[in-house]
């Protein structure tokens, strides 16, 4: 048959069996068979520039102009990443982690923005690195050292980024029942998942820093046995060309040879195909955590811009004696604890239209901002919230809190930045997902075809422009933080009150949701 012609001429061994990666090519004709090399007029010409083909990209003329433009946005982003990094140092402390006192222990608390931005510098700067690698190499049409290395394990620091930054959503969502109720043994009865399950804060900090360490070490397995087969079939095409390069006519030794590398490549293929594999399901895994944590913490919001309308509009049919006051302020302690607000300014006899709410305070001096003291700390002496059914009764005697319209703006504003940043997170999981599901299916049977640049041109090009919109993502949401606008680094303090630390010592709690709808009297 004309697909053995060769390998019944020279008496060559077959080519390797079908595996299960070779889901494309399943016919005995899609086997790794050598061409008819004999046919061309520079048979050891035409089998030399095969063996190239293997081991060097090929990349057409428009694929490198786009690789190139890619690139040189990227260089740009990558440098406002760093200016940005160091402009967020210098403003303030710079952590990527921050340590929270809980009742069980200390807990490292990733800061949500800054994480992603720090991991997302590195991954554009990989991809950066893997563009020009593989545009010098195709240009020169040198063999890739390391390709299966530079192909996989650059979306280390993608998945890391969304990793934490997902974490930092489960971290900062406030406990919206236990701050609502006024009972204070309700309070108390109110149990974390922590709680709950006995856990301690060192067994929580190790399964958050040690998911991404093990998925690393798993996905290293197979990407390590790639690279060592890539390795060796560079070897043997280097001793190939050293011995056999200058020759003129095939010889059966010289296609034995020519096999080895071709075969060693061929089966690099197939432990990459696998890592390539773990890494779709690694995507969907993020992609899944995103949509049920984004959905979580969007119910949340909007029951706590629900309860700022009722408040709002509640204040301003009944008239009372109003005081205003800043944004909630922060709990200080244990569950249940809460310091009273500091009253602002004063106003009676009128109704709350007519009050012109107060700016917050922010600065430390005794005069312009009460500190609360250790009696008002205890869960016995705590003022529970004011209910408003009780409090609007009598205009001459009530006395409530003004809910803060910019508090209302301030949440719908950050309802809206989330479910962009929630929806671009997910959508750049799921487009890793399905690159990562193509280039699994398709690696093994493009190689043994050594028709790899119709796998390697589309894949790489839709890989560049995600890291570009990733990259750009990146850029806005650090560029927002830079620029004061909110964050899930501020929510925990936002909701309870004290912005001016931006998240950076907020109280948090691990929640499991319970309650996500019984917000009614308290935006804590």
């Amino acid at each position: 048959m004309t697909y053995k012609a060769l390998h019944d001429r020279f008496d060559l061994p077959p080519p390797p069996a079908l595996t299960v990666w070779s889901l494309a090519r399943s016919h005995e004709s899609q086997r790794a068979w050598l061409p008819d090399f004999p046919a061309s007029a520079a048979p050891v010409e035409e089998l030399r520039r095969f063996l190239i083909d293997c081991v060097a990209p090929k990349l057409s003329p428009g694929v490198r102009i786009q690789l190139k433009v890619i690139a040189s946005i990227s260089a740009v982003l990558i440098g406002t990443h760093v200016v940005q990094l160091a402009l967020r140092a210098r403003r303030t402390p710079f952590s990527l982690f921050r340590r929270i006192q809980r009742p069980y222990g200390v807990l490292i608390v990733p800061e949500a923005i800054t994480v992603v931005t720090a991991f997302g510098t590195v991954f554009c700067t990989c991809h950066l690195a893997l563009i020009w690698t593989f545009v010098v190499s195709a240009q020169e049409r040198r063999p890739v050292k390391c390709m299966w290395i530079w192909l996989t394990a650059t979306w280390f620091p993608l998945a890391w980024a969304v990793y934490f930054y997902v974490v930092g959503w489960v971290y900062v969502r406030p406990r919206a029942r236990a701050s609502a109720t006024s009972d204070l043994s309700r309070r108390s009865s109110q149990r974390t998942v922590v709680r709950r399950h006995g856990l301690e804060a060192w067994a929580i900090n190790a399964a958050m820093l040690g998911a991404p360490v093990t998925h690393w070490a798993l996905l290293m397995v197979p990407i390590c046995l790639a690279d060592r087969r890539w390795q060796s079939a560079l070897a043997s095409h280097v001793a190939w060309e050293e011995r056999w390069g200058s020759s003129k006519d095939l010889d059966r030794e010289m296609l034995l040879q020519a096999q080895q590398v071709w075969y060693a490549i061929v089966a690099s293929s197939r432990y990459a195909a696998l890592a390539f594999a773990l890494w779709a399901v690694s995507a969907f895994v993020l992609a899944a955590a995103i949509i049920m944590s984004g959905n979580a913490i969007t119910s949340f919001m909007r029951s706590q811009i629900a309860v700022q309308a009722m408040r709002l509009s509640a204040c301003h049919t009944t008239p009372m004696r109003c005081r205003t006051t800043p944004l909630p302020e922060a709990r200080q302690g244990p569950l249940g604890q809460r310091a009273p607000s500091p009253i602002t300014s004063s106003y009676s006899g009128t109704t709350c239209d007519d009050v012109k709410l107060a700016e917050p305070q922010h600065s430390d001096s005794a005069g312009q901002r009460a500190q609360p003291t250790e009696g008002t700390a205890s869960s016995s002496d705590a003022a529970p919230p004011i209910q408003l059914g009780c409090a609007c009764r009598s205009a001459a005697v009530a006395t409530v809190e003004v809910p803060d319209r910019r508090y209302h703006r301030v949440l719908q504003k950050l309802l809206v930045e989330f479910i962009l940043q929630w929806v671009l997170m997910a959508g750049a999981s799921l487009f890793l997902c399905g690159v990562a599901l193509a280039v699994s299916i398709l690696c093994t049977p493009q190689y043994e075809a050594n028709h790899f640049e119709a796998l390697e041109m589309p894949c790489l090009l839709a890989a560049n422009y995600m890291a570009l919109c990733v990259s750009l993502l990146f850029h806005s949401l650090q560029l927002g933080k830079l620029r004061g606008s909110m964050d899930f680094d501020s929510l925990a303090t936002t909701t309870r009150g004290d912005r001016s630390r931006h998240g950076d010592a907020a109280d948090l709690e691990l929640d499991t949701g319970a309650g996500r709808g019984d917000a009614r009297a308290s935006p804590s």
